[in-house]
């Protein structure tokens, strides 16, 4: 009887555990079973829902090739159309990780975006299909090259970044690993840009 009871305590203090410490690296797996997670019951976002139906996408400029890059996102972010009724809503988004800031071994900011390549082999997509994230614990590097879900408060602030304007932001959001029957009933087609399909990036060079 005291050995059950004893296993009983232990496995109680284990779940009363804390949360890790925000800002240090932790893997998909891990993060996904945070008691953070748990409470915060996001809703799976296709990324048609960033925009407003009646928008036409188009690609942004790269920054690099601007006179005035942060004029140009300023503009960008200012012309864009958001779907404003998102803002403070608890959301996931899956996609492509476009690093800003971090080390050799975790990502501590990037932007997130619909498809592979984007605001690096192929322009950035418009504003509304770019979210920056900073999130609460880093991502690992090598959980970095796949689909990756973002947990969180969406925000509709906006903000420009070396890579493009994000019309979205969400800060001390959760990250996990792309569950694809979340999305069942959600459109996950690639988004149309200027009258075409996103496009792939460029095939592998050779050295």
């Amino acid at each position: 009887m005291k050995r059950l009871l004893l296993c009983s305590f232990l496995i109680l203090a284990a779940c009363a555990q804390p949360d890790p410490e925000p800002g240090q690296p932790l893997g998909l797996a891990r993060q996904i079973s945070l008691r953070a997670f748990e409470q915060l019951e996001p809703r799976a976002l296709a990324w048609a829902e960033l925009m407003p139906s009646d928008f036409e996408p188009s690609f942004q400029e790269f920054p690099w090739n601007a006179d005035n890059p942060e004029a140009m996102m300023e503009a960008t972010l200012q012309s864009t159309p958001l779907v404003k009724a998102l803002d403070g809503e608890a959301v996931k988004v899956s996609g492509y990780v476009v690093p800003l800031d971090g080390t050799a071994e975790a990502i501590s900011e990037f932007l997130l975006v619909p498809f592979l390549g984007a605001c690096v082999h192929v322009p950035p997509p418009p504003a509304n299909q770019i979210v920056y994230v900073k999130p609460k614990y880093p991502l690992l590097m090598e959980e970095s090259w796949d689909v990756v879900s973002v947990a969180g408060t969406l925000s509709a602030e906006g903000r420009t970044s070396d890579f493009g304007a994000a019309g979205y932001e969400m800060v001390d959001a959760l990250l996990a690993e792309f569950d694809e029957s979340e999305y069942a009933g959600v459109s996950q087609e690639p988004v149309v840009v200027d009258g075409v399909d996103a496009p792939a990036p460029p095939p592998p060079v050779d050295y």
